[in-house]
């Protein structure tokens, strides 16, 4: 039938398709046949078991229009997926099918409508010049997580006295501009590590001195770059009530703590291992950069086609799904939290269009990569990939099940096709 098929293509601004489809008679004709004993199928005639009644009678019974229609969707599906995959096309939604011409005894001709994925024309990624950054874990590094670890292990008492940098106070909190309170400016037995900086210059020093259910009010001037724009340069009076003052003892850093933290016999030893995980943790992050980078600076390098806006609402839509369940498990409702920005779900979405924009092309390039390289993830490459999830995540055995399904397997075949994409561009690129 698909040489039958006249396909005529038109390509419109923003990656929309328009294909115009003309079916010969001849080539209906086997449609116009299964039409006709499905219609007999589920209308009794006289005479006939069902599903054997003769083409002509279906036809003198119910009318040729009926049998027309009845195989319309057939033929469009059919016809459709022959013209998408004859002109290796690959649409991002439903088309919109406007038909031109279906009457009996003519071809049958209609338009299908829709946006396809966008081609790309890759970029020379030898071009781009970068280079991993030697790791060292510097002496502030390692006094800083020693701290870090010296805070999980510390010991809080409760006490009657004035507060002292280095407690912690818990206070209920209120916050006032031009002596109108501010919106979500209100808590309840907020905890304050006098000395640590809090989320303003300046807050835990004001509280210095002052005892259990004693109230001090003062005020600040918010940094110009703090990350909530409602607050950024402006002077925001505080008013703290005292409820508890807890004194803090930090365990010393020797050898008898060390021995209670694992398989460690001093100090000198742990500090060691420490250092070798520090360094872990910093190539990683170098690893994380650099694969921004490249993929970054490959974008500049390469040439998109028009992003179809359908593709940009999906993964808007998406984002913002992702967005919710990140504050959703931090106990958040989204709704709070889009009130705190003073924001809309659709103000969001807008303002994340960019990001989905520029999204959409990394998925781009890496499947143009995949592509062209003709990678391939082999059996044993996945079973490697779910043993190691197992191996994480041991503490979870509804996960055992979860990974053998087919979806599971399809998702670490994309994660892992990925994964070789970046491998190879770090290859090439970082000699």
């Amino acid at each position: 039938m698909s040489e039958e098929m006249k396909i005529n293509l038109n390509k419109m601004p923003k990656s929309i398709v328009e294909l115009t489809i003309e079916i010969n008679t001849e080539n209906l004709t086997p449609f116009l046949n299964k039409a006709a004993k499905r219609l007999s199928q589920k209308n009794k005639i006289s005479g006939f078991r069902p599903g054997k009644t003769p083409f002509n009678l279906i036809e003198k019974q119910l009318g040729t229009m009926a049998i027309y229609e009845e195989a319309m969707e057939e033929i469009l599906n059919d016809s459709y997926f022959k013209a998408l995959k004859k002109n290796q096309l690959l649409p991002v939604e439903k088309p919109k099918i406007d038909i031109i011409k279906f009457a009996p005894g003519n071809p049958f001709i209609y338009k299908a409508i829709f946006a396809v994925l966008p081609k790309v024309k890759l970029g020379d990624c030898k071009k781009i010049n970068l280079k991993r950054k030697e790791i060292k874990i510097t002496p502030d590094q390692m006094e800083k997580a020693l701290k870090e670890l010296q805070k999980m292990r510390a010991k809080e008492t409760l006490v009657d006295r004035e507060i002292q940098k280095g407690d912690k106070a818990i206070a209920d909190l209120e916050m006032f501009i031009d002596k109108v309170p501010l919106e979500g400016g209100q808590s309840k037995n907020t905890q304050i590590i006098i000395g640590d900086s809090f989320f303003i210059p300046g807050f835990g020093e004001n509280l210095i001195g002052l005892k259990k259910n004693e109230t001090k009010e003062f005020s600040l001037k918010f940094p110009v770059d703090h990350y909530d724009k409602k607050l950024s340069g402006k002077t925001v009076d505080f008013k703290a009530k005292i409820n508890e003052v807890y004194k803090i003892d930090y365990p010393e850093i020797n050898d008898e703590f060390i021995k209670n933290l694992g398989k460690f016999e001093n100090v000198e030893e742990f500090k060691k291992k420490l250092e070798e995980n520090l360094k872990e943790e910093e190539k990683h992050k170098e690893e994380q950069r650099l694969e921004l980078k490249i993929l970054d600076e490959l974008e500049e390098k390469s040439e998109f086609e028009e992003i179809p806006e359908i593709l940009i609402e999906l993964e808007t839509d998406k984002m913002i799904l992702e967005l919710e369940a990140n504050i959703k498990q931090q106990g958040i409702k989204f709704e709070d939290y889009l009130n705190h920005l003073q924001k809309t779900r659709e103000n969001l979405k807008e303002e994340l269009k960019s990001k989905a924009k520029k999204r959409i092309k990394t998925i781009l390039l890496i499947n143009e990569i995949i592509k062209q390289k003709e990678i391939k993830i082999s059996d044993e490459d996945i079973e490697k990939a779910k043993e190691e999830t197992l191996r994480a995540y041991s503490f979870n055995p509804e996960l055992a099940k979860n990974i053998q399904t087919e979806e599971y397997k399809n998702y670490l075949i994309n994660l892992l096709k990925n994964r070789k994409a970046i491998e190879f561009l770090k290859s090439e690129i970082l000699k």
